[in-house]
């Protein structure tokens, strides 16, 4: 009976707090926020589904979807949705967006992309804390990689340059024999020197 009340009282609060536009987006949006705060994520999910039909409020259904499939475990859907983000300039909801985004991009190991995430949310809101946090173990993560990259481009460059090297250790190998004959004649003392001793 609680139940009644409750969604009675929500929805008579948003009716009067929104006048009568949009009200059913920001009633399922409600009640799927209650749900998933309850841990009624099926339920929660059928919600935001519910509202991402009404333009206005797209967005925050698309964002709220895409959190409960992260928090379900379900990446592969939780990006899915979020790809479906188009921002209305709500900069709370598009930090949030691009944070949560970074964080499943760096669990599932592709720091370059979650690097770029928490620079946009940072762009979004440059006292973000958490995404600052984040960011130092993004680049943890990426520095290895970037040393790696370093690494390879050095030894293909010195392939490269291993050919001029190479090219350069046999004209100078030539050129010791060639000065080593030179220099066996000159150390040749003739015979009559030889004789002497």
């Amino acid at each position: 009976m609680a139940k009644v009340y409750l969604k009675t009282i929500l929805f008579c609060f948003f009716l009067i707090l929104c006048g009568c536009e949009n009200v059913a987006a920001v009633y399922h949006i409600t009640l799927g926020n209650f749900y998933f705060f309850n841990d009624r994520l099926q339920e929660a999910d059928y919600q935001y589904s519910q509202a991402m039909s009404h333009e206005a409020y797209r967005d925050i259904a698309v964002y709220n979807r895409g959190t409960v499939y992260f928090h379900l475990g379900e990446a592969r859907a939780a990006m899915e949705v979020w790809d479906q983000f188009q921002s209305r300039n709500r900069k709370t909801l598009d930090y949030r967006y691009y944070y949560n985004r970074a964080l499943l991009k760096y669990e599932s190991g592709d720091y370059q992309g979650a690097f770029l995430d928490l620079k946009q949310a940072l762009i979004i809101n440059p006292d973000g804390q958490s995404a600052k946090i984040c960011m130092e173990s993004v680049l943890e993560r990426l520095a290895p990689a970037v040393n790696k990259e370093t690494i390879r481009q050095t030894q293909t460059h010195r392939e490269d340059r291993s050919l001029s090297d190479a090219s350069r250790r046999i004209f100078d190998y030539i050129k010791r024999n060639e000065v080593f004959e030179w220099d066996a004649q000159n150390m040749q003392k003739p015979e009559s020197d030889l004789r002497d001793w």
